[in-house]
């Protein structure tokens, strides 16, 4: 990679880097704390990364809680590990009612 100068940039030489939000397409560098003046990467603005993407909605409705998991994490809320300014979040999310055996915690297992 090259600066605007054409020059090759020697990343681990690099001592002080300056991001400007004026120009937001260069990154200024110095090899050189004593130096003046910086040099400029031109950082090209079509990169994959500046590519906007409309993102959508992964779900059309909340994700039900497993019922043995709700019931773990209310358990949390009354014994206070989970702090009490939280427990209106916990206490309010959807949730299946009936516990199924296989959402069962792994506290039955052998070891």
């Amino acid at each position: 990679m090259n600066d605007i100068k054409s020059k090759k940039i020697n990343w681990s030489n690099i001592r002080e880097v300056h991001a400007d939000g004026s120009d937001p397409n260069k990154l200024f560098f110095k090899y050189d704390l004593s130096e003046f003046d910086y040099n400029i990467l031109l950082i090209r603005s079509n990169t994959r990364n500046s590519v906007q993407t409309e993102l959508k909605p992964a779900y059309s409705e909340p994700i039900m809680v497993p019922a043995a998991k709700h019931k773990d994490l209310i358990d949390m809320c009354r014994s206070e590990v989970i702090p009490s300014e939280y427990h209106p979040y916990f206490n309010s999310l959807p949730h299946h009612t009936n516990v199924d055996v296989s959402e069962e915690s792994d506290d039955n297992l052998s070891e």
